[in-house]
């Protein structure tokens, strides 16, 4: 009896500890997040018609988030489909900017409307280096091109496209932000996104390890494992929405990011097309106060401090022995986690990249 009674209060006081660090860690976020909104500033005085991708996830979710920047950033923004209607809608609208983040879809007639108005058009494309053989047919239609592969700005350049300039995605703090979790509902190791074959390859070099903690890989294709009944209870095979991976990314104590690999991408020399950009994980798991386990990429120690807002590996070994070490290291993990979201905060949400285009297109405020 008395063995169980110091065992239960053995117990007691860990959790006690673990708790208050956890509620100190949300109480310090959401200070950040108070402050960050007290420092909005005026809305720029223009006004913005964007045009949705037409796509479905996950471009409707990158939709929503910018349509919702726009009407923090600028006086007046209106969001319309990419139909017939858009070139009309454009008329009597008559805003200062035409924008869209995917323009695959964006009617011929609308563009020539513009040009027709002296309406300046923007394409933000978000799916270099992947996909810059669509971009290459649709950019030199536009009069400002971004792109989110810092590697792609001179291809764009070399297509004839006047005004270029390369800029990353962000996060939408409504839909990623720290959100309280239950005691139980806590897990150790999540990573969320398709299985493609560089991402099977390393999660199968560490499947044991995952099999050992409470891991959750969510995503589609992972039936591909070589390990797959190993780790077939800690897979949810569906995409996941903003909400609930944001869900996932509060419960996890470590979330992983696989960058999605380059090989064979060339650019319109026929040379190696490297990707050095991060992908809109990056910033999603940081802005939900998680700790990032995340692979490197060129441009992320201009993003972020390496080891000290995130925490790269390069190995399966390295992250076996890092996600080990901040699993045990629970202050690390939080001091780590708060200032990435810090971090994000206050340079990589959709209003600061919205303010950074417009910056770029009508001059600084």
């Amino acid at each position: 009896m008395a063995s169980r009674n110091r065992l239960e209060r053995k117990g007691y006081r860990k959790g006690y500890r673990s708790g208050r660090r956890y509620g100190y860690h949300l109480g310090r976020c959401q200070a950040v997040t108070d402050q960050q909104q007290s420092r909005i500033t005026a809305p720029r005085n223009i006004k913005v018609l964007y045009v949705t991708s037409g796509l479905g996830a996950p471009y409707e979710a990158i939709d929503q988030s910018v349509s919702a920047a726009l009407k923090r950033v600028v006086a007046q923004a209106e969001t319309v489909l990419p139909d017939e209607e858009s070139a009309m809608r454009l008329e009597q609208y008559r805003p200062d900017l035409l924008l869209t983040v995917h323009g695959l879809n964006m009617p011929e007639q609308t563009l020539l409307k513009a040009r027709e108005l002296a309406v300046k058009s923007a394409l933000w494309w978000a799916d270099d280096p992947y996909h810059h053989d669509l971009a290459r047919q649709i950019a030199p239609r536009f009069d400002y091109v971004f792109t989110n592969e810092a590697n792609c700005a001179e291809m764009y350049r070399q297509l004839g496209c006047k005004h270029v300039g390369y800029l990353p995605l962000g996060t939408d703090p409504i839909a990623f932000r720290p959100n309280q979790v239950g005691p139980f509902d806590f897990i150790d190791i999540c990573f969320i996104g398709s299985a493609f074959a560089n991402r099977v390859a390393f999660i199968d070099s560490i499947a044991s390890y995952l099999a050992e903690k409470k891991t959750l890989i969510s995503g589609y294709w992972w039936e591909r494992l070589a390990n797959y009944e190993l780790l077939k209870k800690h897979i949810a095979p569906h995409w996941l929405g903003p909400e609930e991976t944001a869900y996932c990314y509060n419960r996890a104590k470590i979330a992983v990011n696989l960058h999605r690999a380059h090989e064979g991408l060339q650019d319109l020399r026929g040379e190696q097309l490297a990707a050095v950009s991060v992908n809109p994980r990056t910033f999603d798991i940081s802005a939900c106060g998680a700790l990032q386990l995340t692979d490197m990429r060129g441009e992320l120690a201009n993003l972020y401090i390496p080891g000290e807002e995130v925490i790269t590996y390069a190995t399966p070994e390295e992250f076996v022995e890092k996600a080990e070490y901040y699993l045990r290291n629970e202050d690390e993990r939080y001091n780590i986690a708060f200032r990435g979201f810090k971090r994000t905060m206050s340079d990589h949400t959709y209003d600061r990249r919205i303010a950074a285009m417009l910056d770029a297109i009508f001059g600084a405020q």
